[in-house]
C-alpha cells in the first residue's frame, strides 16, 4: 500500500516525518512522491504533519490538508502535529477526532495530535488490518529503506517542547514542556544512520538549549540552568563526535544566551580532538528584533547587547563561522523608529542568510491581543527591506568565502561544458560548485 507524509514547518517536524516515513516502511509500506498530482491517484495513505506557529503556516497546513482528496477521493487523509493541538487550544471544537472535525478540515479522515503523532504506525496497521501484506520481498525492503537514508545529511530531534513563552509563540501550548531524549537513544539512532551512509549530523530541537534541564527538573530561567543546558549539549556531542562514519555535526538554532568563553572553548579545544574536527561552526541564535523595547515585548530574557556579545564571542574563538538568526518584522507597537533600529543592529551583526518574517498574529498568543497591531502593507514593506539588505551582506560573505579553498560534503555533481562540478556545502553552511 502507498503512503506519503508532506511536511510543514520546523526542522523537528521534517525530522519526526523522515522517522515516521522509515517505521511505514519498514512495516511494508511504499513510499511515494506526489509532486506530480497525477501520482495522487496511487495513495492509500495521504499524511500532512502540519504546523501552526503562524497564520500562514496554519493556512498552508489545512491547503495541504484539503489537496489530496481533490485527485484521489478515497485517500485517507491523517493530520497530524500542530495544527492538531491548536484546534484543541483554540476550541473550535470540543473534541478532536475523524467524525467532529472543523468545516475547513472536512476533508480529514484522522487526526493526531503532537503527543499521538508516534501512534501513526499503529493508527495505519489498524486501518490496513489484513490488507496488509505480511510477507513483503525481503529485497525490495531493503533496497527502499536505503533509499530513505540515503541522505548526507540528517536531522536529529534531541529535544521537545518549550517553557519560555514568548508572547507572540503558540508553541509550548502546542507541543507542551521541555522533553529531552535518552542519550543512549540518540546515540543508537545516529550511529544507525551512520551505517545507512549519512555523514552530517544536525542536532535540533524546539529549544535546544534547554537540552537535559527536564532531567535536572529545572527551568531554563532559574540559576545555573544555563549552565546545565551547556554541559548536557557539550556531552552528547563529545559522544556523537566518537561515531564512526559522521563527519561532520552541527547544531540547530541556540538561545543567544548559552553561548560563552566556556562553550565555545569546549568546541574547539585540543582536549576533544574528534569535536574539534568536526564541528561546523554555523551557528544560527534566534534573534527575533533588533529593538530592545520590541525584545522586551515579545518576553525575549535577553537585550541586543547580551546577544551582540554572544556573536563577538563566536568570531573570537572561530573567525571563519557564519552567523544565521530569525527576524521578526513589525511587531505590535514596532514603530518607524524600533524597526530602524532593528534594521540597522542586524546589519551591524553581519548575518548570512537570516530567515526574516512580517509578524503573524497567532490566536491564543499575548501579542494577538496587544494594542497597535501594524497592517499586514506595512509588516511586509519592512520586510521586504530587511531582506534585501541582509541578501547584500550574505553576497559579500559569499564572495569572501569563494576566494579560498574549502572542503565541501558533495551532495549533487552537474555536467558544464563537459566539466564536472561537485556541489555542496562547507561546514560553514555556504554552498559552493568546485570542479572535480
Amino acid at each position: 500500500m502507498n503512503f506519503t507524509i508532506k511536511t510543514i514547518g520546523c526542522k523537528v517536524n521534517s525530522y519526526e516525518s523522515n522517522k515516521l516515513k522509515d517505521e511505514l516502511i519498514d512495516m511494508g509500506l511504499k513510499y511515494v512522491d506526489v509532486e506530480e498530482k497525477d501520482n495522487y491517484g496511487t495513495l492509500d495513505f495521504y499524511i500532512v504533519n502540519t504546523c501552526s506557529v503562524t497564520k500562514i503556516a496554519d493556512k498552508k497546513s489545512r491547503q495541504m490538508l484539503h489537496l489530496a482528496k481533490k485527485y484521489n477521493p478515497n485517500v485517507k487523509v491523517i493530520a497530524i502535529g500542530c495544527l492538531v493541538d491548536s484546534i484543541t487550544v483554540g476550541n473550535t471544537h470540543k473534541e478532536v477526532g475523524a467524525t467532529q472535525c472543523e468545516p475547513a478540515l472536512s476533508s480529514v479522515d484522522y487526526l493526531l495530535s503532537n503527543k499521538e503523532k508516534n501512534k501513526l504506525p499503529e493508527l495505519i496497521n489498524s486501518l490496513i488490518k489484513d490488507k496488509l501484506v505480511k510477507e513483503n520481498d525481503k529485497h525490495n525492503q531493503k533496497s527502499t529503506k536505503g533509499l530513505s537514508n540515503s541522505r548526507i545529511r540528517a536531522f536529529i530531534k534531541i529535544q521537545d517542547g518549550c517553557n519560555q513563552y514568548c508572547s507572540y509563540c503558540i508553541i509550548p501550548y502546542l507541543r507542551g514542556s521541555i522533553k529531552s531524549r535518552n542519550d543512549e537513544d540518540i546515540i543508537n539512532e545516529i550511529t544507525d544512520k551512520a551505517k545507512n551512509g549519512v555523514k552530517e549530523i544536525v542536532l535540533t530541537g524546539i529549544h535546544l538549549s534547554s537540552f537535559g534541564l527536564d532531567r535536572a527538573k529545572i527551568n531554563y530561567e532559574n540559576d545555573g540552568a544555563i549552565d546545565i543546558g551547556r554541559e548536557s549539549l557539550i556531552g552528547i556531542m563529545k559522544r556523537i563526535s566518537l561515531i564512526d562514519g559522521i563527519e561532520r555535526l552541527r547544531l540547530g538554532s541556540l538561545e543567544p544566551r548559552i553561548i560563552n568563553d566556556y562553550f565555545l572553548k569546549e568546541l574547539i579545544s585540543d582536549d576533544n580532538k574528534l569535536l574539534k574536527e568536526k564541528f561546523c561552526a554555523n551557528f544560527c541564535l534566534s534573534l527575533q528584533s533588533g529593538s530592545d523595547k520590541i525584545l522586551k515585548n515579545m518576553n525575549r530574557h535577553y537585550n541586543t547587547e547580551d546577544f551582540e556579545k554572544s556573536c563577538d564571542l563566536i568570531r573570537k574563538y572561530m573567525p571563519n563561522a557564519t552567523i544565521t538568526t530569525d527576524v521578526i518584522v513589525g511587531f505590535p507597537g514596532e514603530s518607524e523608529d524600533d524597526f530602524k533600529e532593528s534594521l540597522e543592529f542586524v546589519k551591524r551583526m553581519r548575518f548570512y542568510n537570516p530567515n526574516i518574517f512580517p509578524y503573524s498574529r497567532r490566536q491564543g498568543t499575548k501579542a494577538d491581543t496587544m494594542i497597535n497591531q501594524l497592517t499586514n502593507t506595512d509588516k511586509h514593506r519592512r520586510a521586504k527591506i530587511m531582506i534585501e539588505e541582509c541578501d547584500k551582506i550574505s553576497k559579500e560573505i559569499e564572495e569572501e568565502y569563494n576566494k579560498t579553498k574549502h572542503d565541501i560534503l558533495a551532495e549533487e555533481v552537474v555536467c558544464e561544458n563537459g566539466k564536472k562540478y561537485a556541489i555542496g556545502y562547507t561546514k560553514e553552511y555556504i554552498k559552493l560548485k568546485i570542479k572535480i
